[in-house]
């Protein structure tokens, strides 16, 4: 694990900011200001610790957020893609179908549980 200023470089404090923003570009340069970092050390050490580039843990992160979105609201698709911070809703769609092979929409479809009377339904 990485130490600067006496704090781990990828902390849950860290994981849990990155989880909690949809986090743009400009994001991870306040992130990284904050650590003291510049933007390709903070991505150099992310990728050390954890294994996968920064982008990819967005995209990961986005996309669970996705799933519960999709399975338990009934905002739009293109709600959602703005809410995720994505800057349209096609390219939303197109990033979540590289993710899961499945449309928004479909995903949404074949996942979401309906409540009927006292029971679930798929």
């Amino acid at each position: 694990m990485h130490e600067l200023k006496g704090r781990s470089v990828v902390s849950p404090g860290l994981n849990q900011h990155v989880q909690h923003r949809t986090f743009t570009a400009g994001d991870i340069e306040q992130i990284a200001t904050d650590l003291g970092l510049s933007c390709s050390t903070l991505r150099r050490l992310f990728r050390e610790h954890t294994g996968t580039s920064l982008k990819q843990y967005q995209t990961d992160v986005r996309t669970r957020r996705a799933y519960e979105l999709l399975r338990n609201s009934d905002k739009s698709v293109k709600a959602i893609a703005g809410y995720l911070g994505y800057y349209s809703a096609f390219h939303f769609s197109a990033q979540f179908k590289k993710a899961t092979g499945l449309a928004p929409s479909e995903w949404r479809h074949r996942n979401r549980l309906e409540v009927r009377g006292d029971r679930l339904r798929w």
